[in-house]
């Protein structure tokens, strides 16, 4: 089930009286008031995307060690006002981006049963335009939930599925402030004098990038956990999983991706997993109607039209399947080598994707020339 669904299906149960006593009983009443605003804001003005794991590879292939790498794309992507949600397979998300950090709060083999493991992660991003956006996480957990102690204190298997979901569906404790117009600290002459004379131009240049996004993207805490008070047993504020630090550079790449030429988006109804008989009345909470048609609830399924064995490379790189070697008089044969691709900001202003391919002849080696 998408998060887009499972949200829908949380307001629509969540506005019922019994589910509400339930709450106020567990101490999440004003918790999951604060999470059902921002999931009806997502449903109601932001732009709902899943990324399929061919769109993931070339949101993967971003640069962070220049200027028209992550800074170049961050402030083409922000420079105009839109509402994103993306969503995806936590799995398909470690798979294609093994460079960028979702770090736990601990370990795999410290976690206990309350922290959980991460199977999807959608991305809110509230881009305000002229090089500004926020970007924080709704993901969906799997974790303990102590549903039998809830019962035997008299609530119904209806009241502990909906608390079960709406703890295990969450928003991240903080959110990212992106600001590519904020001031630097210090001059590019300033910083290159702290630096050590040994380094090469491209590892100064990788240098200045990286002192950049850390002042131009930083954490805060988000509203919807200021606003939330965490009386409630399950997931308490400390226990939370912070993994900002490596999200946001996914969530820039892949709102880049939806400005690539030759990305298939294929919009689907967002429904509620349940039938309603022709005759149901459409339930209206707020104003918001949770059961309206596609056109105000679809999610479009990103796709990328990448070759099979490039997306076999990435998990098993001895299935890598050469291409044609060049015809004889065109140049030296090289080995065999998988070469990335590159997403990146053109002098022309449009992001452009250069696809990932294999290049050289199967079996061929190459000698090291080692010179003391």
């Amino acid at each position: 089930m998408f998060i887009a669904q499972q949200m829908l299906s949380l307001l629509e149960h969540g506005a019922k009286s019994n589910i509400r006593m339930a709450l106020a009983q567990v101490g999440l009443l004003s918790r999951w008031v604060e999470t059902a605003k921002l999931f009806r804001s997502v449903l109601d003005d932001y732009e709902l995307f899943t990324f399929d794991q061919s769109a993931l590879v070339p949101a993967s292939d971003i640069r962070t060690d220049n200027h028209r790498g992550l800074l170049g794309i961050a402030g083409h992507v922000t420079r105009k006002p839109r509402r994103l949600f993306i969503e995806c397979s936590q799995s398909d998300l470690e798979i294609t981006m093994p460079q960028f950090e979702f770090n736990y709060a601990l370990p795999p083999e410290e976690r206990t049963g309350r922290y959980g493991i991460i199977k999807r992660r959608g991305v809110v991003m509230d881009i305000h335009g002229n090089g500004t956006c926020t970007i924080q996480t709704i993901n969906r957990s799997e974790f303990e939930v102590e549903k039998r102690r809830m019962l035997n204190e008299g609530l119904s298997r209806e009241e502990v599925n909906f608390i079960s979901n709406m703890v295990q569906l969450s928003p991240s404790m903080g959110e990212i402030k992106v600001d590519m117009n904020r001031e630097l600290e210090v001059t590019h002459k300033e910083f290159v004098c702290n630096l050590p004379k040994d380094l090469s131009k491209a590892e100064i240049e990788a240098e200045w990038a990286r002192y950049q996004v850390d002042e131009r993207f930083w954490a805060q805490t988000s509203e919807t956990t200021l606003n939330t008070d965490y009386a409630g047993g399950f997931r308490p504020l400390e226990d939370h999983m912070v993994e900002l630090l490596g999200i946001f550079q996914a969530g820039i790449a892949m709102a880049a991706v939806l400005e690539l030429k030759g990305t298939e988006q294929t919009p689907r109804p967002v429904v509620l997993p349940r039938k309603t008989g022709s005759g149901a009345k459409r339930r209206v909470q707020n104003g918001t109607n949770l059961t309206q048609g596609p056109r105000k609830r679809s999610i479009s399924i990103v796709t990328m039209h990448l070759s099979e064995e490039i997306l076999i490379s990435m998990r098993n790189r001895e299935d890598r399947v050469p291409r044609d070697p060049p015809a004889e008089g065109q140049g030296t044969s090289r080995a065999l080598h998988y070469v990335r691709g590159h997403l990146f900001l053109a002098r022309n202003g449009q992001i452009v994707y250069r696809k990932p391919h294999f290049r050289g002849r199967a079996g061929l080696r190459t000698l090291t020339k080692v010179v003391a």
